[in-house]
């Protein structure tokens, strides 16, 4: 015998209709799933891209080449082992269609004195020796400069970290000390002037980079012209691992090109937990909303066991009612399934658009080793909308089997004395 699925369908809407309360309750279970599975995803993925995002623009670049012997004992920034003769191998590079750009990497101390600081102190850091036309290319240091102004090649100057300038109360305009040593070895200090202060999202490079022009740590460092790596920026949507393959085809012996996951094992390892969690997080989410869903479809279908017997005793099949059950369960998941989007457009939207500030509850110079601050933005993905929509829509139907089958298995007649 054909079924008429739009016989069906209507009949399904009207027993809809007919148990509103019903409908409604088991619908708003569904949606507060969704959206608190779609809100929970649009954190961390915003969390993730941000983590990975800030390491690149503002410490690793997407691809950074190194000699081996500095990638061996890259922790200690050993300058006997720099770049040689960086400006033939940018030349190559430049030809090639890259844009690369040079730096000088050193570990140093940071020494302050009161008057005009606050107070005397010492501070380690890590010192950045770059070229301030070229490093905006890559890099967003001179773009967040938030006091101040970036470097200029030829002035003895410093851009420091904003959580370095909250940690020493330093200013734009006191002078530093920069405490060292050069490549061949022998103690060195760097005098500069505070130019600007650099308020950045990663709290890594807050709280340790400071920054000073290219040619004068060439000189105070005797670099003779050797730098410690250049970097390369590509996008986050490509693989950084492609762009690393194409360098080492360019690339002389004696250099290595390696990716920001390579250098940063930890951050990479972060947005894999992160997001596992997030699924652990969101299982355990629809998990209560199926024991929710569950336990209302069984309770609907125990009450019509003699709606079901009437049925069955007016030649219904028990295909069919299975069919009338499922179209039911499946259009309150529907319903759900729609709240449950529509509502979680404006919470996105304003994670997405403003965020969430834990700024105020952590202190402000707290560092994870994570390279986000305290507040979180969101991400719109609207794919995890549809599988969510999908699921609860799916998980609805397929729960109603489950009574529904016991339901046509029951002798008519006991199912009709049933009150």
């Amino acid at each position: 015998m054909k079924i008429n699925i739009n016989f069906y369908l209507k009949l399904a809407w009207l027993n809809l209709l007919r148990h509103k309360r019903r409908t409604v309750i088991t619908s708003i279970s569904i949606a507060a799933g969704i959206m608190a599975y779609v809100y929970m995803d649009s954190m961390v993925l915003g969390m993730v891209h941000d983590n990975s995002n800030n390491l690149i623009l503002y410490e690793t670049a997407s691809v950074r080449m190194v000699t081996p012997e500095f990638w061996e004992d890259r922790e200690f920034y050993p300058l006997k082992h720099a770049i040689d003769s960086p400006r033939t191998i940018m030349g190559e590079l430049e030809a090639a269609g890259f844009n690369p750009v040079p730096r000088t990497r050193f570990s140093g101390e940071m020494l302050y004195y009161q008057d005009p600081y606050p107070d005397s102190g010492s501070r380690r850091i890590i010192v950045n020796g770059v070229d301030p036309e070229k490093d905006g290319d890559v890099f967003r240091i001179d773009s967040s400069v938030s006091q101040g102004q970036w470097l200029e090649s030829e002035t003895p100057s410093a851009v420091i970290g904003a959580g370095i300038a909250r940690k020493t109360g330093a200013r734009v305009g006191y002078p530093l000390l920069i405490r060292t040593r050069t490549r061949d070895g022998a103690y060195q200090t760097i005098e500069v002037i505070i130019s600007g202060i650099a308020d950045t999202p990663n709290p890594v490079v807050d709280l340790s980079a400071v920054y000073i022009p290219l040619s004068l740590a060439d000189s105070a460092l005797n670099m003779n012209g050797a730098v410690t790596d250049l970097n390369l920026y590509h996008p986050p949507t490509s693989d950084p691992g492609e762009l690393k393959r194409q360098l080492e085809e360019l690339l002389p012996g004696g250099i290595l090109a390696r990716t920001w996951q390579e250098m940063e094992p930890a951050v990479s390892e972060f947005d894999t937990i992160a997001r596992n969690e997030t699924k652990a997080f969101t299982f355990f989410i629809f998990i209560v909303a199926l024991v929710g869903i569950s336990n209302t479809m069984l309770n609907a279908v125990y009450d019509r066991f003699r709606e079901i017997g009437m049925l069955r005793a007016m030649g219904m099949e028990d295909r069919s009612i299975l069919l009338l059950l499922t179209l039911e369960a499946g259009g309150i998941g529907l319903l759900g399934a729609i709240a449950g989007v529509l509502f979680s457009i404006p919470i996105v939207w304003h994670l997405v658009t403003w965020g969430l500030d834990f700024s105020a509850f952590m202190p402000s110079d707290l560092n994870f080793g994570f390279r986000t601050d305290m507040h979180f933005m969101g991400m719109w993905n609207f794919a995890t909308m549809l599988r969510a929509a999908a699921f609860g829509i799916a998980v609805s139907a397929l729960v109603a089997l489950i009574p529904g089958r016991r339901a046509v298995k029951k002798p008519v007649v006991d199912c009709l004395r049933m009150e």
